[in-house]
């Protein structure tokens, strides 16, 4: 059986462990958007992709 150590050093893990990490930052754009943060500015800042961050900004709709 796998003790979490091993587990951790597995190819599956560490691919697993950055989409989720990516996600995670993903989840946040609309937020930081919402809260007047510029497109440039949160691709820089979280480290994404800037064409990802301009995608999500035109998926968004006006409050």
């Amino acid at each position: 059986m796998f003790e979490l150590k091993e587990l951790k050093q597995t190819k599956v893990y560490r691919e697993a462990f950055e989409e989720g990490y990516q996600e995670g930052k993903l989840i946040v754009v609309p937020v930081l958007l919402k809260a007047g943060i510029e497109v440039e500015e949160i691709a820089q800042q979280l480290r994404l992709d800037l064409n990802a961050i301009r995608q999500i900004a035109s998926q968004q709709q006006p409050d």
